[in-house]
């Protein structure tokens, strides 16, 4: 089977370059879910995969570079991605994805006229690359897969655009909302996201998410539970995330012993220094690279996630950090988000009550529990994960899911 991949991985180099060099940071969480994926594939026998990447730089002036080329990078030992070139000034970046995305996939589809077993793969339902993508698919008469990871309508639902871009948004979710059911297969997060983006009833996977079994070799023993007791958040900063009853929740905790660690940027990471100004105990350590992060999840006590579950978005997401926390063996305290299966539940920590009394009585309770019992509910949640949850079941999964799609 062939495939022509569309989506924004790159080498990790050139990303951490990016971040550095940005005024505004991208998001880590698409380039690691894309990376584990690009690993998953390259792991099944008999697929070739070429891969297009749509590079996350903020348009000039939050980015540091005004143009690039169709550069060459090496992925895993044999799947590259080259960089659709784009001029990086708002709208004419989009227009330039638009015309490299069309000129690339017509030369792909040309090039494997002959071969029956193709598929178009997007990573997202980004307008200006699935646009063309849907239109050249119908033309060609090839199978176009898109992975939702998010819903056009809730894209921007996390931060608030400025300037142009926010006259642009409107247009931009209302033409992702009209092409978001033309796909022949999809990949979701949610089965919610199903009723929403899959309206003619194509075949449909859910996965959740996925983790790579080499970033989680290290084991928590749990040695230093007696010394200090850390409770650790990573991710998106965002007030929807919950962060701001995390932390007054946090800070009626009468332990001095405890300490909370927040990893990653956002809306809110302002605010955080003023609330460890009132509470030294919180400790705000920024943007790190996925590795250090990584260690420091295995240090911790406490993973937790305190996602609002009564916001509309959650019903159509699975944060990839659950996911993540969970295959690090520290044991993870979550909201009971509505897109998350049951076979969760007894893996995990649940908020019952996501007030911030509530959430100071649930750490409470938890971080009282012996460590013996901490540590054995971490390595399930860990064992669960590696073994139904891995890159490369998650990836088989994706193409078993293709060769049930009917050709055009």
């Amino acid at each position: 089977m062939k495939i022509c991949y569309f989506g924004t991985v790159c080498r990790e180099e050139t990303f951490q370059n990016i971040c550095i060099r940005s005024k505004v940071k991208p998001s880590a969480a698409p380039q690691v879910f894309e990376s584990m994926l690009i690993k998953g594939f390259d792991n099944i026998q008999d697929l070739n995969v070429e891969v297009n990447t749509f590079l996350p730089i903020p348009s000039i002036p939050l980015g540091f570079s005004l143009i690039w080329g169709r550069n060459k990078e090496k992925l895993t030992s044999k799947i590259y991605s080259r960089w659709l070139p784009a001029l990086n000034i708002q709208i004419i970046k989009q227009f330039c994805f638009l015309i490299g995305t069309s000129v690339i996939l017509m030369s792909w589809l040309f090039r494997n006229n002959k071969e029956r077993d193709k598929v178009i793969f997007l990573y997202s339902i980004y307008m200006p690359v699935a646009l063309p993508a849907i239109i050249i698919a119908h033309l060609f008469r090839c199978r176009i897969v898109s992975l939702v990871t998010d819903l056009p309508s809730f894209m921007f639902a996390y931060s608030r655009e400025k300037g142009i871009k926010s006259l642009l948004v409107p247009i931009f979710v209302w033409l992702s909302r009209l092409i978001e059911s033309h796909f022949d297969g999809y990949v979701l997060l949610t089965e919610q996201m199903n009723n929403v983006v899959n309206k003619r009833g194509k075949p449909h996977i859910v996965m959740e998410g996925l983790v790579n079994q080499d970033d989680f070799l290290g084991i928590h023993t749990f040695d230093e539970y007696d010394e200090t007791r850390v409770i650790m958040y990573a991710g998106t900063l965002n007030k929807k995330f919950g962060i701001v009853n995390l932390i007054k929740g946090f800070m009626a905790l009468p332990d001095k012993d405890l300490s909370l660690w927040f990893f990653g940027g956002g809306d809110v990471s302002d605010e955080i220094l003023e609330y460890i100004k009132a509470d030294p105990r919180i400790h705000y350590l920024g943007v790190k690279l996925r590795s250090e992060v990584l260690e420091h999840e295995i240090k911790a006590t406490l993973l937790v996630n305190p996602r609002p579950s009564d916001e509309e978005f959650t019903k159509y997401s699975f944060p990839s950090k659950n996911m993540e926390y969970m295959a690090s063996g520290t044991p993870l305290l979550t909201t009971k988000l509505p897109g998350m299966p049951e076979e969760y539940y007894e893996h995990v920590y649940l908020f019952d009550d996501e007030s911030v009394e509530g959430m100071a009585r649930t750490m409470e309770w938890i971080l009282n529990l012996p460590k013996e019992e901490l540590h054995a509910k971490g390595a399930a949640a860990k064992e669960f994960v590696l073994r139904e949850k891995n890159n490369i079941v998650q990836a088989k999964r994706i193409i078993d899911m293709i060769k049930t799609m009917k050709d055009r």
